[in-house]
């Protein structure tokens, strides 16, 4: 490929004002035989879908750069306005021309080149172009302001109504009437919160797993059960009570409504009173709200019980809507996540062979000449090599029936976190040192003691140790199981053994060993 070349470049977009210009298919078509009978040969072809409207296309920026390098002599295009509707993208266009980095811009209708007559019609076209865009813009509000002001929706409606069109295949405004489907159900909502006697997490539970209620099914996607933020979306949203919201302005719509604006304002007081009631759930964060998973995949979910004056915090796996498939794993109580957590965290240690790298790391960050750049990546090289060996022994451990699948599963992620890890380690030690420095200065003085940490903690101490060392927490049959993250890992006697370093590998400091081992 030549180092400078023409580039053909089309574009089409999605906005009101190009639904009359040519597909791509047909812009390339028509571009490929206006270069033939030019003798222009096409080097390469670019192509993007999107607004020109205003700065930032990615295709276009690219062709920018190239011209800028030097790399694009000319620039073959339908028509100007393909290349820029915005003074910004056809100011940039224009200097590049006037610098002479880019000899001529071919459209079909004309070719504009560095000379001043050409660069002022375009400036001119592309001033016309940004013109129509702003005057279409304008003309979009004015005719939504007048939908509004008719009492119609040009957009989406909320659940429980839906819209007519009096042409087939036809989008737009339509009529708004109450969908077959989901209307009673969502007044039946309505009407259950208005009467006050429950709070809105049990309302959305009765509309999810009771009574079925969905969100309404487009052509991307097929209908979901409704969110708990869906619920408090439609108590709060006038359109229910036969109002239209735009811009701060509310107008009577045309629609039939589900409630009176009465009962809307009375429920809006009433969400506001009565916080313990009907309002959004209290606003405490469960301690491992995000961090356990069930086996089955999917994420536990925490609940709050009172009984006798005692609270009580469950988590249960979220797969639970009748019809579908039903996790039938047990809620498990937070105390015994807890006390199963802090059992684990008493046996974590620091890997031993991450380790005795890590201090090398950090003696050659700190200057000592005892320790050189090739003796430190060829000790991070074997240790890597040692911890691969060890992963493709654990398959031996499992048909040997010293590991169950399960154990074979932890300890395999483990293993290729050390790898990965010690991968990263090599690719930059002195980040890495760095790192591991102020570890290593933190241990010195309190030791590593993560399960004592865990204990004496609050709820910040204790998630912030769970997020630190573990990469996830699944539960199992009321059991804590964790992948830990590098360079964490269990202490476990011949796991201890086997990745013990060589005696040529001792640890700089025997200070540190002592603190740390």
């Amino acid at each position: 490929m030549p180092s400078t070349h023409y580039v053909l470049y089309a574009r089409r977009s999605t906005d009101a004002e190009d639904k009359q210009i040519l597909s791509l298919e047909s812009q390339f078509d028509e571009l490929r035989k206006f270069a033939a009978l030019r003798g222009i040969e096409i080097a390469e072809e670019l192509t993007e879908s999107a607004s020109a409207r205003d700065p930032g296309r990615p295709v276009f920026g690219e062709l920018l750069r190239r011209v800028k390098a030097g790399k694009v002599e000319g620039i073959l295009v339908w028509r100007l306005d393909r290349l820029a509707r915005n003074m910004v993208d056809g100011g940039q266009l224009i200097y590049e021309l006037a610098e002479g980095r880019l000899k001529e811009i071919v459209t079909p209708e004309a070719t504009y080149t560095n000379t001043g007559d050409a660069k002022f019609m375009m400036t001119m076209l592309f001033g016309a172009a940004a013109k129509y865009t702003d005057d279409l813009s304008a003309a979009v509000k004015r005719g939504r302001s007048a939908i509004f002001a008719r009492g119609k929706v040009p957009g989406p409606v909320p659940l429980g109504y839906s819209k007519i069109h009096y042409t087939e295949g036809a989008r737009g405004v339509g009529t708004v009437i109450p969908d077959p489907e989901r209307f009673d159900t969502v007044k039946r909502l309505w009407k259950e919160a208005l009467a006050g006697t429950t709070n809105v997490s049990e309302l959305w539970r009765k509309a999810r797993y009771d009574w079925g209620l969905t969100t309404r099914p487009t052509k991307d996607g097929l209908a979901h059960p409704i969110a708990l933020t869906n619920v408090y979306a439609i108590l709060r949203n006038p359109f229910y009570a036969g109002k239209i919201q735009r811009n701060g302005e509310v107008m009577k719509g045309e629609h039939p409504p589900m409630v009176t604006l009465d009962e809307f304002r009375r429920l809006q007081e009433l969400l506001k009173a009565k916080r313990g009631n009907v309002s959004a759930p209290p606003s405490h964060d469960f301690l491992y709200h995000g961090l356990l998973h069930c086996d089955c995949g999917r994420s536990l979910i925490g609940e709050r019980h009172e009984k006798n004056g005692h609270v009580y915090i469950y988590y249960r796996c979220g797969r639970r809507k009748v019809g579908y498939y039903v996790c039938p794993s047990k809620a498990v109580r937070e105390e015994d996540v807890t006390n199963h957590l802090a059992e684990l965290l008493e046996r974590v240690v620091v890997d031993p062979t991450m380790r005795t790298w890590a201090f090398e790391a950090i003696a050659w960050w700190a200057g000592d000449d005892e320790v050189s750049p090739e003796k430190l990546a060829r000790r991070a090289k074997d240790a890597l090599a040692r911890a691969e060996q060890e992963l493709a022994t654990l398959t031996d451990m499992v048909v040997s029936g010293i590991l169950t699948i399960d154990e074979y599963k932890v300890r395999r992620v483990n293993q290729l976190a050390r790898i990965a890890h010690l991968r990263e380690a090599l690719a930059s030690p002195l980040e890495k040192a760095a790192a591991w420095k102020t570890i290593r200065e933190d241990m010195k003085e309190n030791g590593l003691r993560l399960g004592k940490q865990f204990r004496d903690g609050d709820d910040v101490a204790k998630r912030k140790i769970v997020e630190r060392v573990a990469a996830k927490v699944v539960v199992v049959e009321g059991r804590a199981r964790v992948e830990w993250r590098a360079p964490f890992s269990l202490d476990v006697l011949s796991e201890a053994r086997s990745s013990m370093p060589p005696a040529d590998c001792a640890v700089p400091s025997k200070g540190d060993h002592a603190t740390l081992g």
